[in-house]
C-alpha cells in the first residue's frame, strides 16, 4: 500500500485512543452452539490505528475470570481496501446470524464493509487479522485450551469470498442458516483441518445464504481477507470465544460429628481455581454453573472436597452423580471418591453432585446400661405382653369369672342356714 493511500485512509478514518477497552463479549439465542459461543464485540474496532505498523491493542473481560488480550491489524489487499464499521447483528436482512441464528446478541459484534469506502472497489480488499492473542485464567496466567471462532456474518455471493487462516487447523464449527437458504460457500468450500480456509460463494445477490462458522484450538493468530465483487457487493465477519459452564453441589447426610464441614472446588488443568465453596458445618454447599473456556476435544476439569475443621473424611462414604446440559451421561463420573476429572468439551453444561453419608457414632443412652437389663415401661405404658396365646389368657378369665359366681352363690346359702 501507497504512503498516499495511507494518508487518504487517515484523512477518512477518525482518530483512537493507544488502546481501545471493548465491553466484552455476548451469547445469542438459537443456532448450534448457542450458549457456548461468546460474540466478541468490536465497537472498539479503529481502523486507522489496526492499520498502523503496531496495530491496536485490545484487552477484552471474557468473565469475571477470563480475560483475552490481542493486537487488531489490518492490511491492505492487491486491490486496496474497504472500511470496515463494526455494526450489530444482523448486518443483512438476508443474513442468517442475528435473524434466525446467534438473536438477540448484544453490542455490536460484526465488522462490516462500507460501501465504496476506502481505496478499491473490487477485488482482494484486504485482511483484518487478531494477532498475538493471549488468554489469562483466574490466576493471571496464560491459559490454553480455549477456541477461537471466525464467521461469515453477510452472505457470500457469486465472485465474492473469505480467506481464514491460523497458526492453528481450522475446522467448521457449525453453518449458521435459515428458511429457503441456499448452501454456504457453494462455490467452494477447501482447506477444513489445515492452516488456510477458503469459502466462495456461487449465488445471486438478494438471496438467502448459509454463513459458515469455523474454530480454530488456541490459536495466538486468526485473520479473515476479503474478497469483494463490486463496490456495492460488501461483506461482514465476526470473531468469537468458545466456552462451556461447570457446577458442583456438596450435600451431607448422618454427620459423623455435629461440627463435621467440607469444602469443595473446580480447577481447570492449569490448576486455576474456577469456584470453591464451603459447607461451613452445614450439610450443603454449591459452587453455582460457571463459564470456563474449552475446547472441542475436551479439556479436563477437576471436582473434589477437602475436610475441613477436623473433619474426619474416613468416616464418609461419596457417592457422585453429574449430568451435561441437565441429562445423564455414561462417560461422566459416578461412584465413590473425594475428587474426579471431568474431560469438558464446547457446548457442555457440567453439574456435579457428590453426597458424603456419615457413620454417626452409637449413643451410649439411646440402649440398655448394663447386659441383661430390660427397660421399664414409660408412665401410663401398657405393661408388655409374655408369649402366652390369646386363646388360653381367655379361658383363664371365663374360669375366674365362673369361679366367682359359684362363690357368691354358696355364701348366700350359708347365710340362709343361719
Amino acid at each position: 500500500m501507497s504512503a498516499a493511500a495511507l494518508a487518504a485512509a487517515a484523512t477518512v478514518l477518525a482518530a483512537s485512543p493507544a488502546q481501545a477497552q471493548v465491553s466484552g463479549c455476548s451469547y445469542g439465542s438459537g443456532g448450534e452452539y448457542d450458549s457456548t459461543i461468546c460474540w466478541i464485540d468490536m465497537s472498539g474496532f479503529d481502523q486507522t490505528q489496526a492499520m498502523s505498523a503496531a496495530g491496536q491493542p485490545m484487552s477484552i473481560e471474557l468473565t469475571d475470570d477470563y480475560s483475552m488480550s490481542f493486537t487488531f491489524k489490518f492490511t491492505a489487499g492487491d486491490d486496496g481496501y474497504r472500511i470496515l464499521k463494526p455494526v450489530a447483528f444482523p448486518t443483512y436482512r438476508l443474513a442468517p446470524i442475528g435473524n434466525t441464528a446467534y438473536t438477540g446478541t448484544t453490542g455490536q459484534p460484526a465488522l462490516y464493509q462500507q460501501v465504496n469506502a476506502g481505496t478499491g472497489a473490487a477485488g482482494d480488499l484486504g485482511t483484518l487479522a487478531i494477532d498475538d492473542l493471549v488468554v489469562t485464567g483466574p490466576s493471571g496466567t496464560a491459559v490454553s485450551g480455549f477456541g477461537v471462532v471466525m464467521a461469515d456474518a453477510e452472505s457470500t455471493n457469486r465472485q465474492e469470498g473469505l480467506t481464514f487462516a491460523s497458526d492453528k487447523p481450522i475446522e467448521q464449527l457449525t453453518t449458521a442458516t435459515m428458511p429457503d437458504a441456499l448452501p454456504a460457500c457453494g462455490q467452494e468450500l477447501s482447506g477444513l483441518g489445515t492452516t488456510s480456509v477458503t469459502c466462495r460463494g456461487n449465488t445471486a445477490g438478494g438471496l438467502a445464504v448459509g454463513e459458515i462458522v469455523l474454530y480454530a484450538d488456541s490459536p495466538s493468530t486468526a485473520s479473515i481477507g476479503f474478497l469483494d465483487r463490486t463496490a456495492n457487493a460488501v461483506q461482514g465477519v465476526a470473531f468469537g470465544i468458545l466456552t462451556a459452564k461447570v457446577g458442583l453441589t456438596k450435600a451431607v447426610e448422618d454427620k459423623t460429628a455435629d461440627t463435621d464441614s467440607f469444602g469443595i472446588s473446580i480447577t481447570d488443568d492449569d490448576g486455576n481455581a474456577i469456584g470453591e465453596a464451603s459447607t461451613a458445618g452445614g450439610d450443603s454447599a454449591t459452587v453455582d454453573p460457571t463459564t470456563v473456556l474449552a475446547a472441542l476435544d475436551g479439556r479436563d476439569f477437576t471436582f473434589a472436597e477437602t475436610a475441613e475443621a477436623g473433619t474426619d473424611l474416613s468416616t464418609y462414604t461419596q457417592s457422585w452423580n453429574c449430568t451435561n446440559n441437565g441429562e445423564t451421561d455414561d462417560d461422566l463420573p459416578s461412584g465413590e471418591g473425594t475428587e474426579q476429572t471431568v474431560a469438558v468439551d464446547v457446548g457442555d453444561d457440567i453439574e456435579c453432585t457428590v453426597v458424603n453419608t456419615g457413620t454417626p457414632p452409637v449413643d451410649p443412652t439411646d440402649g440398655p446400661s448394663s447386659p441383661g437389663a430390660t427397660a421399664s415401661p414409660a408412665a401410663g405404658s401398657a405393661l408388655p405382653e409374655t408369649g402366652t396365646p390369646v386363646y388360653i389368657r381367655v379361658l383363664v378369665a371365663a374360669v375366674v369369672v365362673a369361679l366367682g359366681a359359684a362363690g357368691v352363690l354358696i355364701a348366700r346359702r350359708v347365710r340362709s342356714t343361719w
